[in-house]
Parts: C-alpha cells; sequence; structure tokens
C-alpha cells in the first residue's frame, strides 16, 4: 500500500457527517505487508470541548484502502468528532506497518 486511506465519519443511515479528513503533509511511503498482516493510519482532530468546533456522534468511519473504491465500515465508538465551525479539522496521518502506535 501507498499513501493516505480513503476515511469519512458517517451517521446510522450512512449519510456523511462534516468534510472528508485532512491529509498530513508526511511523506507517503510503500507499505508491503505479508499475508495476514497489519497496517494502520493515525486520525487526529482538535478536542471539540476545546476548540469550540459543532460535533455530531457517528456511528461509523468509513475506512477506503488506497486504490479501492469500496469503503469499510467500521463502527465509531469514540464519541463526538467536530464537523463544523472553528478549529474543525480532521487529519489523516500515512500508513505505516504494524498495528499502530
Amino acid at each position: 500500500m501507498y499513501g493516505y486511506p480513503g476515511a469519512a465519519f458517517a451517521d446510522a443511515s450512512g449519510g456523511r457527517l462534516g468534510p472528508d479528513p485532512k491529509r498530513t503533509p508526511d511523506e507517503p511511503v510503500t507499505v508491503t505487508l505479508a499475508p495476514g498482516g497489519s497496517a494502520w493510519a493515525g486520525l487526529r482532530y482538535a478536542n471539540p470541548e476545546i476548540s469550540g468546533a459543532r460535533t455530531a456522534t457517528p456511528a461509523a468511519l468509513l475506512v477506503t484502502p488506497p486504490d479501492e473504491r469500496k469503503a469499510l465500515k467500521v463502527r465509531w465508538k469514540g464519541g463526538e468528532v467536530p464537523v463544523g465551525g472553528n478549529a474543525s479539522s480532521v487529519f489523516l496521518t500515512v500508513f505505516s506497518a504494524g498495528d499502530g502506535p
């Protein structure tokens, strides 16, 4: 894999909440996975209580792997996310091999 995943927050009916996350300026690298291997990408945003952003609680995060068109739907357990207003940007990092930080 190379680069960034696609990502979007979705409500229970599948409608998108807020703009798509922005990409961090990190330099993408190719991540080669062995069968059964894993990769991860970070997702970050300012705490909505501190930033004053409008919020919503997504039902799911839609994740699209590079060079794919079909998103994978993952149940969201992270609470409210910023979807508009002041300091509301959500950012994605590039892929890294492994299970996460």
